[in-house]
């Protein structure tokens, strides 16, 4: 018996029966419906933000495991670098050889540029990047601060860093390493995963979503994360992909072919 969407309550139907056919049918009708949807005020939207935590925390259809935030990091961007094991990407650590070879050369340049009255000579001596051993890229954290805004280095093993940024309220951080302190398409050196952000989705939509990614209507995310009045999902790349500036327009092209398929 075949089901008639556009007189059932969509908002409180249970998808978790259907099949492969009928969870398609359900998809099309709830667009209809979702269309229609006014928007609503600050107060429900945080009623279904902790609505839709408490789903994908103990939804009883589905295996999840929550991530804190050092897991997060951890499971996004710790990679094997190449099929030859070269180990993990590292991210700068504090006080490693580059970072103490770097430093050596800026005190030293300083203390010349303090003891000469030759701006122009002082200003010849440059950072010597010869001895480096490997080039260290990080992720960067844009952050509000009042009303500026901030960014901040990701380091290894940075606990500083992830205390400081679980206080805060807004704060984005992409799935891309850095070289230099901005999140720049300039800066970027690697991409780990493709991020979709799908807004305005209720907890009824969370459902759906994870409904359809066990029927094969929409590809399995790695990690999803509830955020403000949508939800992130992340498809973690094997291996970290070089964002040379001849392949950005590819990788451009297969996030949105991503997002519209995601796209509820």
């Amino acid at each position: 018996m075949s089901i008639d969407f556009s007189k059932a309550d969509l908002n409180n139907f249970d998808f978790d029966t259907l099949s492969a056919d009928e969870y398609r049918e359900f998809l099309q009708a709830w667009s209809d419906y979702h269309g229609r949807m006014n928007r609503v005020s600050v107060d429900v939207l945080e009623q279904e933000f902790e609505r839709k935590s408490d789903y994908l925390q103990c939804g009883e259809h589905y295996e999840l495991s929550e991530l804190y935030l050092d897991e997060f990091v951890e499971l996004l961007f710790e990679r094997k670098a190449f099929e030859q094991g070269e180990g993990i990407i590292p991210f700068e650590e504090v006080q490693s050889y580059e970072y103490k070879l770097w430093l050596k050369q800026k005190i030293r340049n300083k203390a010349l540029r303090s003891e000469s009255s030759n701006s122009d000579d002082a200003q010849s001596e440059k950072i010597d990047y010869s001895g480096y051993r490997m080039w260290r890229y990080n992720p960067v954290v844009f952050y509000k601060d009042g009303k500026k805004n901030r960014h901040r280095l990701l380091l290894k093993d940075d606990g500083e860093s992830l205390s400081f940024l679980s206080g805060r309220d807004f704060a984005i951080l992409s799935p891309v390493t850095y070289v230099g302190r901005t999140n720049s398409y300039r800066n970027a050196r690697f991409l780990y995963a493709f991020a979709i952000d799908l807004d305005g989705v209720s907890m009824h939509e969370v459902r759906m979503l994870l409904r359809g990614m066990t029927t094969g209507v929409y590809p399995v995310a790695n990690i999803i994360v509830n955020s403000g009045h949508g939800i992130h999902v992340y498809y973690l790349l094997k291996r970290p992909i070089e964002m040379f500036a001849t392949r950005l327009d590819a990788l451009n092209k297969m996030k949105r072919g991503l997002t519209k398929i995601v796209w509820l």
